[in-house]
């Protein structure tokens, strides 16, 4: 990204500010200053190209082989999860029903070894299904309880879509969600921002963790 941001100051026909600003100054057509442009802007990139075969090379950094690249099916089954949930929350599912599929949902958590996550999600969602059953029908005495209703009962709906979601992002690389996605040819305006949520939310977590732990050993 630096690196191609960089070079487009002066790759043309679409050059950067600094273009416009010689032209202007040196009182010479822009399509011009784009011409002499050409030759700097593939010697660059040439330059950018050798640099990082040879940083490959020496790291001993190849591409995957086909039997190597990740597997669709290791990831529609978590899309399929997904979209269940999201089905369950548009045809709004009985209580019974959701509190047993998304049971089912938590229990994957526990499979996969994320016992915290699964623990944490288990005790949000069983506690608004408690808060439901016992207070909803109370809802008519107050305008607390009814805020308080309203609320528990739109997140867990929700809850189901969130918890398949955290599934599946929790236990899919970036690399492999690319992959399959590329490979079941879904444009890169989706594949991109997908990638960028799966990596934004582990990464702000690192950084907390090492955030506290140096304000930890400063005594902060």
């Amino acid at each position: 990204e630096a690196a191609a941001s960089t070079g487009g100051q002066i790759m043309p026909p679409i050059m950067g500010a600094a273009a416009f600003l010689m032209a202007e100054y040196m009182n010479i057509p822009y399509a011009k200053v784009a011409v002499k442009a050409i030759l700097p802007a593939v010697l660059y990139f040439t330059g950018i190209y050798i640099a990082v075969h040879l940083e490959a090379k020496r790291l001993g950094l190849r591409g995957l082989s086909k039997e190597e690249l990740p597997k669709i099916k290791n990831l529609l089954p978590k899309l399929y999860l997904l979209l269940l949930a999201n089905l369950m929350l548009f045809f709004h599912v009985g209580t019974g029903a959701e509190a047993v599929m998304t049971g089912l949902f938590l229990l994957l958590f526990f499979l996969s070894g994320h016992t915290r996550t699964g623990i944490r999600l288990s005790v949000i969602y069983f506690g608004l299904l408690v808060i439901d059953l016992f207070v909803v029908p109370l809802a008519g005495e107050g305008i607390l309880l009814n805020l308080l209703s309203l609320v528990s009962v739109g997140i867990r709906m929700m809850l189901p879509c969130i918890i398949t979601g955290a599934y599946a992002f929790s236990t899919t690389t970036v690399g492999e969600l690319t992959s399959a996605l590329r490979r079941m040819h879904v444009p890169e305006s989706v594949i991109i921002p997908c990638a960028v949520v799966v990596r934004f939310f582990p990464t702000v977590q690192e950084d907390y963790h090492q955030i506290h732990n140096a304000m930890a050993l400063r005594g902060i």
